[in-house]
């Protein structure tokens, strides 16, 4: 059996973007929970959330945005949501945009339902084209996001079928109204594919962050043991109790970790081991960058500068961490003797998207996304 192909998701993602979310998350929701029309039944922010979580929750999320609505317009230049989607912007769209003229939700309570006349209120909020005419939701490009990893029927009747099953869709007018499944207009030869999309390919299309090497079955302290054995056995290192425990979580917490203490301590050493470390774990996958800071170093030691003829002039860590196409590996940036000049100057553009997972513009005109690169 068929499973949906990469190029039909885009185009799915494409034509989805003038319609509402409350159309393709909270309305569906609802239809799923079977919620009652002309009266109200318990439904809440949780049960939108867990729906949330199995139709809306694609890998590569950026942190504390873990859902992608392909609807409306972005928010903060994104098209993910925060944990909190359901409790804020949609439970705004529920109770105070027009929507709520097509539900019934007594005032501080959690129980729904819609009332009689729902199904045109909704079919009042769909988008218009040119000949001002309403567009209604279309099933093949819903069902090629919200069913994007399934096993599917090579039959687009029966791919509509399973659509209205999935979702409770049993009303013939309300599907009439607020759906067009159009099979005619659809090809299965660029509909299907015979695997499903790959993980790193979804990420791609949705704009997420890039997974990077994976763990397989070891867990997080297998990570943590590998990483102190390489470091006392193979580095021979002899440091405090606890200490690469505390260095490890310091990275999870805030990816930019400074070492202090006298010169010859063995702060370099460490991270030169710490990173051989991860080197020891996910071969081929680390890549290590030495900065020596000087004192007069500028952004232009630390990123590069623009060319009096135009383009960038790149630095070894903007070729390595930028340009290098693998956006998918670890680096490990070592800042030699970063306290000799000022971090905050020769940093000024790189840290930001160290810290934050904003896009870096570099030198020269060209702008990079540093949300794609594990530190």
């Amino acid at each position: 059996m068929p499973y949906i192909s990469a190029g039909r998701l885009r185009r799915a993602l494409d034509a989805l973007l003038p319609y509402h979310p409350l159309l393709g998350i909270t309305f569906l929701c609802m239809k799923q929970c079977e919620l009652p029309v002309g009266t109200t039944a318990s439904w809440s922010s949780a049960q939108e959330t867990e729906f949330l979580n199995r139709y809306y929750k694609p890998p590569g999320a950026p942190p504390k945005k873990p859902y992608f609505s392909p609807f409306g317009r972005e928010e903060g230049g994104s098209k993910w949501r925060a944990e909190r989607y359901s409790s804020t912007s949609l439970q705004s769209a529920r109770t105070r945009q027009d929507f709520r003229l097509g539900l019934e939700h007594p005032p501080r309570s959690s129980l729904w339902g819609f009332k009689p006349g729902y199904v045109d209120v909704f079919a009042n909020q769909l988008p218009q084209d040119e000949a001002r005419r309403k567009r209604k939701l279309p099933v093949f490009d819903l069902a090629a996001w919200l069913f994007r990893d399934r096993d599917l029927p090579g039959n687009f009747n029966e791919l509509a079928k399973l659509f209205r099953r999935e979702f409770k869709l049993v009303d013939d007018n309300e599907f009439e109204k607020l759906f067009v499944a159009n099979q005619h207009a659809e090809d299965a030869a660029n509909f299907f594919a015979d695997s499903p999309i790959d993980d790193d390919e979804l990420v791609e299309i949705v704009a997420g962050i890039p997974l990077g090497p994976s763990l397989g079955a070891r867990s997080e302290a297998d990570l943590l043991k590998a990483i102190e054995d390489h470091i006392f056995n193979d580095a021979h290192l002899s440091l405090p109790a606890g200490f690469v425990a505390n260095f490890f979580d310091s990275l999870k917490a805030q990816r930019f970790v400074i070492l202090a203490g006298r010169p010859g301590t063995g702060k370099t050493a460490f991270a030169r081991a710490y990173a051989n470390a991860l080197k020891s774990v996910f071969p081929e996958k680390v890549i290590e960058i030495v900065v020596s800071i000087g004192q007069d170093f500028t952004e232009a030691d630390t990123i590069g500068y623009e060319k009096i003829a135009g383009g960038l002039a790149a630095t070894k860590l903007t070729s390595d961490l930028f340009l290098s196409g693998r956006p998918r590996d670890i680096y490990v940036i070592l800042l030699e003797e970063m306290n000799l000049a000022e971090a905050d100057y020769y940093l000024a553009r790189l840290l930001p998207a160290i810290e934050s997972n904003v896009p870096i513009e570099l030198p020269g005109g060209g702008e990079t996304s540093y949300q794609g690169v594990k530190r």
